[in-house]
């Protein structure tokens, strides 16, 4: 099965199971990789973790100013309102999009997330330097029991026109002559009856018995 379709199978799941926790030495490394980009461009501000879970995160930050969400503890990420710097954890992925979103709306300086290989799409890297953020930082790493690879991604908020993303994506969508094959059959098999003629493979604006 093609890893998109495993996707969107994992995703519209009747149960999302969205409670994948965090090995507490791989929330370790991502907050090494963002406390050196807090400290070498000197932002200053909350560190907040939005899904706190069992604390891999949020009980390891540095010793700064810091808060967290987790909505099994009745403190909703979607309700949250506060001004913050930084945002880091690993969201969940059957509400990725508004999760995201939700993040944009907080304008923290650094957003840094655990993704999946499948997360990371062109549609979401537009999304995100649309809204001001660019890739200054990827690691990639691997979770035994999870499926795929995943990334440690960091954006930050673009403050000077030259600055450019580590990542760039392409939003062209390319085929292969087999896509192509199958897309013109499948164009031909989905040809609607012309609603004059009754006949199938021509416009009814140009139909002869017109």
């Amino acid at each position: 099965m093609p890893s998109s379709k495993i996707g969107h199978t994992i995703k519209n799941r009747e149960s999302p199971k969205d409670v994948f926790l965090t090995p507490e030495p791989l929330a370790i490394r991502h907050i090494e990789i963002v406390s050196k980009i807090y400290e070498e461009n000197k932002y200053d501000g909350i560190w907040l973790d939005p899904c706190k879970g069992t604390g891999n995160y949020y009980n390891n930050f540095p010793d700064i100013e810091k808060d967290w969400c987790e909505i099994a503890d009745n403190k909703d990420f979607y309700k949250y309102d506060k001004n913050i710097s930084t945002i880091i954890g690993n969201p969940p992925y059957s509400h990725l999009k508004t999760f995201i979103q939700k993040i944009i709306e907080l304008k923290p300086d650094i957003i840094s997330l655990l993704l999946s290989n499948l997360s990371v799409t062109h549609r979401k890297l537009s999304d995100m330097e649309q809204a001001g953020y660019i890739v200054t930082n990827l690691e990639v790493c691997k979770v035994f029991s999870w499926y795929s690879e995943s990334n440690i991604i960091t954006w930050e908020k673009k403050t000077r026109p030259e600055q450019v993303s580590i990542l760039q994506f392409n939003m062209t969508i390319y085929r292969t002559p087999e896509d192509e094959k199958s897309r013109k059959e499948k164009s031909k098999n989905n040809k609607r009856k012309c609603g004059i003629c009754k006949k199938i493979g021509h416009d009814r604006r140009k139909c002869p018995e017109k």
